[in-house]
């Protein structure tokens, strides 16, 4: 049977059922991200593991009630589980982060069937999401991204339960995307925004006054969201969290409007470029112009207000990542999904058959292209897990304050100061269990900032170069 052929089976009714389309995306899914997973950690992932080896209660109960930065509790606890059941095996930690990140994807299908999309698009949606280019793929590799991970699934479930009139179950789904990442404190403004569109949909009212009461009948409906942003706000006061005021200058809020309108275009493209090119891709395969009718354009401004919500502080921060088009993303998917459906409805039995090949033809290609960037993620954490395994039989041979010196080549993409930062002594204490001294040299970029002080060359125990993706041992000075 001909591509051409398989196409217009899956054009026809009841040929080709949701169940194998869904099985096909998933086995794309696991061989797309399977193969990157569990072959180190990288930087911030030795400082998540070692501040949360928790051994008592008084320990777990900690983990909700002190922090000296970021209050980001229910990621601090899935760090102890991970630790707790699995110890230090990175591919424990990578499959949690995946499990996280199907999670998400079948939440934000939810969340589609909810609003009343059918059931393809709900799939097209979740897809979109969960091969997004920008930050899903960070957020899976880089195990410390299971913040960005963790608060979109508990904001998607916030939003369906939310859709379903279900506010007290949206107001515990908010708390704990708050208490996973801050950049959900603007969840609940963003599901009253969308109360108030869902009820003016809903009326079938329009004007003035009729906007008025439907943003009372959203406020009705969306005040136990404003409990949890309350409980959360107490709660990370208690803790002494870290405040835009006395935050680290990466993560003060930056008001001049050049930088905030280059975030903006950055992160844009971040969030919504996939999905805008596999609408633009279909429309053009199928010679269709999408004409929402007014529900699709409903879903399409949903999106949108999801989108705008996810970014409304990250724009204004000097510091830039992938990481934050994670949560966003999902609305560009959901307005991706809706427009899809309108070039679907709009089109006859041959362009729905051109669109289902285009579609094929980029879920192929999504395969080789993840590979692509994923390459820098997976050779990092090779790249780790080679020079812990390399140091830890010395350490066990070292003094307590003998220094430990790596010459790093900064001529190369994959180096130390890439793979570790400031936090080489955090990593060689995470895989040995012991504090030694360990100097990068060159030291990291921040190394001032982070507060540390070169040692005296007296002091160096042992040396090591990076050399050809090897840690080599130098010999010792005559």
């Amino acid at each position: 049977m001909s591509w051409t052929q398989i196409a217009m089976k899956a054009v026809e009714d009841r040929v080709w059922p949701e169940w194998r389309a869904a099985v096909e995306v998933t086995a794309v899914f696991l061989l797309t991200y399977l193969p990157g997973l569990g072959r180190g950690f990288i930087k911030d992932d030795f400082a998540w593991i070692a501040a949360n080896q928790v051994t008592s209660a008084g320990e777990l109960l900690g983990l909700f009630t002190s922090t000296a930065d970021f209050y980001r509790p229910v990621v601090r606890l899935s760090f102890a589980a991970d630790w707790w059941l699995f110890g230090i095996e990175p591919l424990a930690y990578g499959l949690t982060n995946l499990a996280v990140l199907a999670a998400g994807a079948l939440a934000l299908r939810a969340l589609a069937l909810a609003l009343g999309m059918p059931r393809g698009a709900a799939l097209l949606a979740a897809g979109l999401w969960a091969f997004n280019f920008h930050g899903v793929d960070m957020s899976l590799l880089w195990i410390s991204g299971r913040t960005s991970l963790l608060a979109t699934l508990f904001a998607l479930l916030a939003a369906r339960s939310f859709v379903v009139d279900r506010p007290r179950a949206a107001a515990g789904w908010a708390l704990l995307a708050m208490l996973s990442k801050e950049d959900a404190v603007l969840l609940p403004f963003v599901l009253l925004a969308w109360g108030g569109l869902w009820q003016a949909h809903a009326s079938g009212v329009g004007g003035t006054a009729s906007a008025r009461f439907q943003l009372g009948r959203a406020l009705r409906s969306s005040w136990p969201l404003f409990v949890s942003l309350a409980v959360y706000l107490a709660a990370r006061t208690a803790a002494g969290a870290m405040t835009p005021l006395d935050a680290p200058a990466a993560y003060r809020f930056v008001l001049s409007p050049g930088p905030v309108i280059l975030n903006a275009l950055s992160y844009l493209d971040r969030g919504a470029t996939l999905a805008a090119s596999f609408v633009l891709l279909l429309a053009a395969a199928a010679w269709i112009v999408p004409r929402p009718s007014a529900e699709q354009r409903r879903w399409v401004l949903l999106g949108l207000v999801w989108m705008l919500g996810g970014y409304a502080l990250a724009v204004f921060l000097p510091v830039r990542s992938s990481l934050y088009a994670v949560g966003p993303a999902a609305g560009a998917s959901l307005a991706g999904a809706a427009l899809v459906t309108a070039l679907w409805d709009g089109g006859g039995r041959a362009a729905r058959c051109r669109a289902v090949l285009a579609g094929a033809f980029a879920l192929a290609i999504a395969v080789p292209i993840h590979w692509a960037r994923l390459d820098e993620w997976v050779d990092s954490a090779r790249l780790s897990t080679r020079v812990l395994d390399r140091l830890a039989p010395v350490v066990a041979t070292l003094p307590p304050e003998g220094v430990i010196r790596l010459d790093d080549d900064r001529g190369r993409r994959i180096n130390l100061d890439a793979v570790f930062g400031t936090l080489v002594e955090t990593a060689v204490l995470v895989r040995t269990g012991r504090r030694q001294p360990v100097w990068i040299e060159p030291p990291p970029i921040d190394w001032r900032l982070a507060g540390l002080v070169r040692p005296h060359e007296e002091d160096v125990a042992v040396r090591f170069a990076l050399r050809d993706d090897e840690l080599v041992r130098l010999p010792e000075p005559p």
